[in-house]
């Protein structure tokens, strides 16, 4: 039927669709492009859809979807919207040089784009040098107000993260005493400020007040762990403690070798302290950036080793999601299984279930 309608939109679309629906992303994709050139007034509506579709199920095939916005209809209104959601999801995957490609194509004036910018460099790339600069920019120019307050945070926290804690407390200190959105992660900054200073009772005390604002915030939860972290790591004097914020701050800064070099001191000098298991999970994390996935494995299975380590379900976890990234499906989902068996009860059991129940499926999840 379609080729006796070779110019049918309705029927192009319909194909389109049940090729969706039958998770043949591919053919779905041909058909929205056969689309495109038959009724360019949709401007993509119909793909923004479905990739909204796949994108609530967790299919990173969401991808592809709002990429082809942006390629079938490159005046559409709907093209930067798409863009942005793109480079979320790359973002939300871990990759980084996906997600730059993606917002370098939006016009360089666009601030919001270019906070996401800066914030993939400072949190994802480890590059304090160039998001600290793409901050700095942004702070010059004419912003809106909020749009203001968020730089002013971003920029007070590569402060702290360079050691600057007075210059970042004087950002921050006005936007604590004004109710709003920016208060609770100025107050948690603050915290940071005097965490990274390794002054921890102060820290602990300005952690708390981010409890007092919300406790169902981001920060809230950042702030909760930091307090878990420095109250249960009392041990020699907090002095494993110290080193290892170090080691914390060198890898936000990209320093990598040198917070590696600091956590094997720890864990060599310090062997049988509490902080050894998040020394060992920082270099992991480090490892898998570098995408050295096989070292990264053996570095977590330092953890698995001491049987009495509250974080073995965690570090099994992440080794099954190692395999993963290493497109081991059948490791991955060993690993899974034997999580499963382990700790039963544990909270990463269940996220073992669901992983085992997605590769079952053969679906890519987005991460």
């Amino acid at each position: 039927m379609l080729q006796q309608n070779p110019q049918n939109a309705k029927m192009v679309l319909a194909l389109a669709e049940i090729h969706f629906h039958q998770a043949d992303y591919e053919a779905s994709l041909r058909n929205f492009r056969r689309l495109s050139n038959l009724y360019s007034a949709d401007q993509g509506r119909q793909l923004e859809k479905h990739a909204q579709i796949l994108e609530r199920e967790g299919i990173f095939s969401a991808t592809q979807f709002y990429q082809a916005i942006a390629e079938f209809y490159p005046s559409s209104h709907l093209k930067r919207s798409a863009q942005v959601k793109l480079a979320q999801l790359y973002k939300k995957a871990k990759r980084w040089k996906e997600a730059i490609a993606v917002l370098r194509q939006i016009s360089p004036s666009d601030s919001s784009t270019q906070v996401l910018l800066g914030k993939i460099y400072l949190d994802g790339l480890h590059n304090l040098d160039i998001a600290e600069g793409i901050f700095q920019q942004l702070s010059s120019q004419q912003l809106f107000p909020n749009l203001r307050q968020q730089v002013n945070l971003l920029i007070a926290e590569c402060y702290i993260l360079r050691g600057r804690s007075t210059a970042a407390q004087s950002i921050l200190g006005p936007l604590v005493k004004k109710p709003g959105d920016f208060q609770l992660p100025a107050q948690k900054l603050i915290g940071d400020s005097y965490f990274f200073k390794a002054e921890f009772d102060k820290a602990v005390s300005h952690y708390k007040k981010v409890l007092e604002i919300s406790v169902s915030d981001p920060s809230s939860n950042d702030a909760l762990d930091l307090i878990a972290l420095i109250q249960s790591n009392g041990d020699f004097n907090k002095l494993p403690l110290k080193s290892y914020v170090g080691a914390v701050a060198a890898n936000r800064r990209g320093e990598i070798g040198a917070a590696i070099q600091i956590c094997q001191g720890v864990i060599q000098e310090f062997s049988n302290s509490f902080i050894v298991d998040d020394a060992w999970w920082l270099i992991a994390q480090i490892q898998e950036r570098q995408k050295a996935y096989t070292k990264a494995i053996e570095t977590l299975q330092n953890i698995i080793k001491v049987s009495q380590s509250l974080i073995v379900p965690e570090a099994q976890a992440k080794i099954a999601d190692l395999y993963l990234l290493k497109n081991e499906p059948e490791l991955a989902i060993q690993n899974y299984t034997s999580l499963v068996a382990d700790y039963p009860d544990s909270v990463m059991a269940n996220y073992a279930r669901q992983q085992i129940d997605l590769l079952g499926k053969n679906q890519p999840v987005v991460e």
